[in-house]
């Protein structure tokens, strides 16, 4: 009993281990001790549960078989293209160790049934709770100001030069536990955005709604939802604004039945969302276009830039290649290193298609929408350790949620039964 005690309390380990890598913000500085720590606590949890059966689903197999085949074709492709040019060479041998055990220590922990619901169940509650303390801590800044509620300033590595005038900055630390990543200056208006311990506010949104999505569609604790969701709108991201309308309306849209009006509510939805991205309040495009024009423009030039490095090098420059400016802030943009080929291969990754059919498929692809949009047009996420991990997801079809409260030997045997899925 003290040795499943001990099991059991490894996986929200490897939970809060997440936070140590990129992007999160103490990854920054902490990336190789996350990776000890992940290799440290899968050897425990395999030495653990080595006298009794690893219980997973075929299902599951399959789809990581896919992700793996994906994750090594991407290296086996990139790491010749970087040899050609051996000026960033550390880098990318960095990078592919740091992709590489965190990939096969959560890998090997994920596959397993019990362990990919509880992994992923407590990374809601947290993204949840940090979402919650945001909301919290914008009320009482409000009311009582946030120079009251500052407790610390945790240096995050690359962001130290955005120190604001009376001390604060990214990484400054408020009651309860909020993280702050800048203030956003819109005329008279002036709003503190929080990071959710990422990098960027731009990041947590999407994990946040990523979590919104499978908390919907498993356990459904409405005060999980409402605390991401609260995270999202207190990172004030015009692009996380835009998902959360977005997720929201697929729910919905997952809800119905008939294929007409599911036809029609996402035509309504698609035509919803321009004028929403566009005229939203201080932080839509158009207003962000007056105030904050750098991060619009940067992104799009850089994105533009992508067809030109390509004539030059059809099969991309190699990682770490960048010949123009910011030609890694997107996925879409770094393309000129990755090449088409390794440009589709992270699609493919962190979209959660895995070659399967079914309503579980499905689900998985629409929880791994707002980690792809963003990584897409946004962020610079593609690639990133806690990026590998977010799309080992496994959802369990509704027809075998009753198998989670029987013993593991009867679970087996069912187990091994194709996983069936209702439409």
């Amino acid at each position: 009993m003290r040795k499943q005690h001990l099991v059991n309390f490894i996986v929200p380990c490897l939970v809060l281990n997440l936070f140590l890598m990129r992007p999160s913000a103490l990854g920054q500085s902490f990336q190789a001790l996350s990776l000890g720590i992940a290799v440290v606590l899968c050897a425990l949890h395999l030495i653990l549960r080595r006298p009794t059966v690893l219980v997973t689903t075929p299902q599951a197999k399959k789809e990581m078989r896919w992700y793996m085949t994906a994750f090594f074709l991407f290296w086996i492709y990139e790491i010749p293209l970087t040899l050609i040019d051996q000026s960033n060479l550390d880098f990318v041998i960095k990078e592919f160790v740091s992709a590489l055990v965190t990939f096969v220590c959560y890998g090997l922990v994920l596959v397993q049934f019990d362990e990919n619901k509880r992994f992923f169940r407590f990374l809601c509650t947290v993204i949840a709770l940090i979402g919650a303390s945001s909301g919290i801590t914008i009320l009482l800044g409000s009311t009582i100001g946030y120079e009251r509620l500052l407790l610390t300033h945790i240096s995050v590595a690359g962001y130290d030069g955005g120190m604001l005038d009376n001390g604060i900055g990214t990484g400054s630390l408020y009651f309860p536990l909020s993280m702050l990543y800048s203030k956003f200056t819109s005329g008279s208006v002036e709003l503190m955005r929080f990071n959710g311990f990422f990098r960027e506010a731009g990041i947590y949104q999407a994990v946040a709604c990523f979590c919104i999505v499978y908390e919907y569609f498993t356990r459904r604790s409405k005060l999980v939802m409402i605390g991401a969701a609260v995270g999202v709108i207190a990172a004030f991201s015009s692009l996380g604004i835009l998902l959360l309308i977005m997720i929201f309306g697929a729910i919905i849209i997952m809800r119905i039945r008939g294929f007409l009006l599911k036809l029609v509510l996402v035509s309504v939805l698609a035509i919803a969302a321009y004028p929403v991205a566009l005229y939203v309040p201080y932080i839509g495009l158009e207003a962000k276009q007056g105030t904050h024009s750098t991060s619009i423009t940067d992104r799009t030039e850089a994105m533009g830039n992508v067809w030109g490095v390509l004539s030059e090098h059809p099969l991309g420059s190699g990682l770490f290649n960048g010949q123009q400016a910011n030609s890694g802030i997107t996925l879409i943009a770094a393309t000129g290193q990755l090449g088409i080929i390794g440009f589709l291969l992270q699609v493919f990754m962190l979209s959660g298609w895995r070659v399967q059919r079914g309503r579980a498929e499905l689900l998985k692809i629409m929880m791994c929408a707002p980690l792809l949009i963003t990584a897409l047009i946004s962020q610079p996420i593609a690639g990133s350790p806690i990026m590998y991990v977010l799309p080992m997801i496994s959802m369990i079809s509704p027809s075998r949620k009753k198998l989670e409260n029987q013993p593991n030997e009867t679970r087996l045997r069912t187990l091994k039964k194709p996983l069936q899925t209702r439409t």
